[in-house]
Order: structure tokens, then C-alpha cells, then sequence
């Protein structure tokens, strides 16, 4: 089950400064590790910033928390068009890590198309503690 922690409408790169610091204020004391802390606002600033400049409004950022401490984060927007992870990254050209250190500090990550004609990129930040064998 998945309890929700922060839901917000992102407008511009002006939104993802204080999402950043909201997202760390909301998850502090939650089962999260401040590692894991920092792999979901880096995750939520990509994917922010990958609607702000691909996807078409409204754009919305969710961030919740399972039973077992994981994080999820879900961006949407209104551009159906499949998020596309370049592979070769071109030295004189801006961008194109975005999508790679997303999946560097996910477990799983990925995208359905939602309503249509909209979209939600999804990742998820395993809790260290999600994954101990207790004996």
C-alpha cells in the first residue's frame, strides 16, 4: 500500500528549488534513509525538469511511501509522447543524463500512458531496509 506524501502541480523551473525542499521536509522521519532521501529529489528534479521541457501542462509531481519504507515518484504531464533515454550523449549538445540518473538510482523506473493522452514517468527508491533478510 503506498501512503501519499506530497502532491503538487509543477509550473516551471521556478517549482523545483522549493518541490526539492518540500519533498525532503515531507519525507524526513518517514522509514527513509537520507541517502534515499537524496536519490528521490534527484530523481524528482530530472523528471521535473524532463515535463518542464517535453511535456505539455498540467504537469504534477507525486511522491509516495510503501509499508516497507520505498519511495515512488510519478510526474505527468499532458504529452503522450514515450520519454526517451538518449544513449549517446553528444558533448556539444545541453542535456541527456536525465533519464540515465534516474535509472542509476532507481531499482525500476518506467511510463504509461494515463487518460489518453497523458503520461506518468515513474520511479521507484528502495528503502536499504525493504531488502534485509531477518533471521
Amino acid at each position: 500500500m503506498l501512503l501519499p506524501i506530497l502532491s503538487c502541480t509543477i509550473s516551471g523551473v521556478d517549482d523545483i528549488g522549493p518541490t526539492r525542499r518540500e519533498l525532503r521536509r515531507a519525507l524526513h522521519g518517514r522509514r527513509t534513509t537520507s541517502e534515499q532521501v537524496d536519490a528521490v529529489a534527484l530523481i524528482a528534479s530530472e523528471l521535473m525538469t524532463n515535463a518542464i521541457i517535453h511535456g505539455l501542462p498540467p504537469l504534477a509531481l507525486q511522491i509516495s511511501i510503501s509499508d516497507v519504507g520505498d519511495v515512488t515518484v510519478v510526474m505527468s504531464d499532458h504529452n503522450a509522447q514515450r520519454p526517451a533515454r538518449r544513449d549517446h550523449i553528444v558533448a556539444t549538445q545541453p542535456g541527456g543524463y536525465g533519464l540515465k540518473l534516474v535509472e542509476a538510482n532507481a531499482s525500476s523506473w518506467g511510463y504509461r500512458t494515463i487518460n489518453g493522452g497523458a503520461k506518468e514517468v515513474w520511479a521507484v527508491v528502495p528503502s536499504p531496509r525493504s531488502h534485509l533478510w531477518i533471521t
